[in-house]
């Protein structure tokens, strides 16, 4: 799921899908069958997903959340992916960037991952990090081997630290109870919240008193 046509694109898989019939030239032999897209993808609002509550038994969303611009839509995103999951026992993960230095020593995770060296991309960002809001711009530029011409896009990100991401999950939770307010008594608690590779990750869980 996601709201980039071209991204979803990139997903796609071709492969022989038995299901779908090939296409036979008039009077002659039917042709072999033809390689077809089979990842299931979907474009659409990550804040207002065209699925039933409680369809799903898990819901990931990676490098998803940081990108919204203000606080109300990243709210409205997490309290979406809640919503998805089923209430009794349904689980949400979320990873979003983490501002450096924001965890102790030790915090991170006891993963290969976590023990292998940083990248400095990120510590570059930050120097251009807006210290009041944990929001920053970053450059990006396109590879363009045969283009003398060179495209840069600046794309929004949002620099959590970990009581802020919390603090979030925890609202967009009680934003749903309000909008459940007459059809579910789930509640939703934090599991897990760790630092993996300069990402704040939270797992979410969602349970029935």
């Amino acid at each position: 799921m996601d709201r980039s046509v071209a991204l979803l694109q990139l997903t796609q898989r071709s492969t022989v899908d038995p299901n779908v019939p090939s296409r036979a030239a008039a009077g002659g032999p039917p042709p072999a069958q033809e390689p077809q897209p089979c990842t299931d993808c979907l474009c659409c609002d990550g804040r207002r997903a065209p699925f039933r509550a409680g369809t799903f038994d898990a819901a990931i969303s990676i490098a998803v959340i940081h990108h919204y611009a203000t606080v109300a839509r990243r709210r409205a995103a997490v309290a979406e992916l809640l919503r998805l999951v089923r209430p009794d026992g349904g689980q949400v993960l979320l990873y979003v960037w983490a501002l450096d230095g924001d965890a102790p020593a030790g915090e991170a995770k006891a993963t290969e991952d976590a023990k292998a060296p940083r990248p400095t991309k990120r510590k570059k960002t930050n120097q251009r990090l807006d210290p009041t809001t944990g929001d920053a711009l970053v450059r990006w530029q396109v590879n363009q081997k045969f283009d003398a011409t060179q495209q840069v896009f600046e794309r929004f990100y949002h620099f959590f630290t970990r009581r802020e991401l919390e603090d979030l999950c925890r609202d967009a939770a009680a934003e749903l109870r309000q909008q459940e307010a007459t059809r579910s008594a789930a509640q939703c608690r934090i599991k897990e919240c760790y630092l993996d590779c300069e990402n704040w990750c939270i797992v979410l869980e969602r349970f029935v008193d």
